[in-house]
């Protein structure tokens, strides 16, 4: 019975640090410029393979203002950049996920945009998350 559970237990914390050593978590800083302006983090690696899941925890947004975000995806077979359907008006602390399925292996980054009256540079970070 004792080498059940112990090896039940090495299953489970085996899993577990499986689950931890996939997900990719990055801190972003970036300036998103005035009218209009975009703002990119750095492509990484989904390490998911097939399943889609980034999630986005802005921690702020400079000055009151609030922009836009989405995910930007490029294929590692084809090259090819997908991008998902915009966040709009995100302020501080505040966080939301995309999810679904793609085939094949993928790199993602994060892209923020300003409104087209914003007159100023937005400073925004946070983390975001692949897993």
């Amino acid at each position: 019975m004792k080498k059940k559970l112990a090896i039940l237990g090495l299953t489970v914390v085996l899993l577990t640090t499986a689950g931890i050593a996939q997900a990719g978590s990055y801190a972003f800083n970036l300036n998103v410029g005035a009218f209009n302006g975009s703002a990119y983090t750095s492509w990484e690696n989904d390490p998911t393979n097939n399943d889609l899941f980034v999630r986005v925890n802005m921690s702020n947004v400079g000055g009151g203002y609030t922009v836009d975000v989405r995910d930007n995806m490029m294929s590692h077979n084809t090259g090819y950049i997908t991008s998902t359907a915009w966040v709009r008006s995100v302020g501080s602390n505040t966080a939301w996920h995309w999810s679904g399925s793609r085939n094949g292996s993928y790199q993602d980054r994060i892209q923020f945009s300003n409104d087209l009256l914003t007159p100023v540079k937005v400073n925004v970070y946070g983390i975001w998350e692949n897993k």
